[in-house]
């Protein structure tokens, strides 16, 4: 304690302007972090903090899913694209999709890409609460699927509801890509999301 009062006598004396400049830079990140931990309030959605913290925390995701790229298997591949609506989930965590083919409609299975299923129950309801919606499928290494409703990756959704994880070992990054591209795609804002969805062009 001495030695610091010390090192604060000799800032303050012989470098106020770098001493100013330490409490300007200590009270900026306070309120930041009182700005970030901010409830959802009317007050907060009409000064903008909400849009804030949204950009913020998805800044945040994009450098995550940015960083698992650069580690794994890079690679060229590009998805298929299909249309369809979810139907369920099977007992080995596999997606059933119902998918148009001619003038029928078939079901299909699929792992959910770059993930690792931590809680087929909560899986299976969290399938069954959007279950029919429309959705876009974007499929990988022929069985792997990353599903998109509303512009949004219902993937990551899954690790929001705590009942799946990240894959550490993908295959290849192309998925990390998508998800990096997505959130950056948040983080702009309106502009950054005029396109549907946020995958891969």
């Amino acid at each position: 304690m001495e030695r610091f009062r010390e090192w604060f006598e000799i800032l303050r004396y012989e470098n106020p302007a770098w001493l100013w400049m330490l409490v300007a830079a200590c009270a900026a990140v306070c309120t930041l972090a009182v700005l970030a931990m901010a409830p959802s309030t009317a007050f907060v959605r009409a000064v903008g903090i909400q849009e804030w913290q949204t950009r913020g925390g998805a800044l945040l995701r994009a450098a995550y899913w940015a960083g698992r790229a650069a580690i794994n298997a890079a690679s060229d591949e590009r998805p298929s694209r299909r249309y369809g609506s979810m139907e369920g989930v099977d007992g080995a965590g596999n997606l059933i999709a119902s998918l148009p083919d001619g003038e029928r409609w078939v079901s299909m299975r699929y792992r959910f890409a770059d993930l690792t299923i931590m809680d087929l129950t909560g899986l299976a309801r969290q399938v069954a609460m959007r279950r029919g919606e429309d959705a876009r499928f974007e499929i990988y290494r022929g069985d792997q699927v990353v599903v998109w409703l509303g512009g949004r990756p219902f993937n990551i959704a899954l690790i929001d509801a705590g009942v799946a994880e990240p894959d550490p070992h993908p295959p290849t990054n192309i998925v990390d890509i998508a998800f990096a591209t997505y959130y950056w795609n948040v983080a702009r804002g309106p502009k950054g999301n005029s396109k549907e969805g946020g995958g891969l062009p």
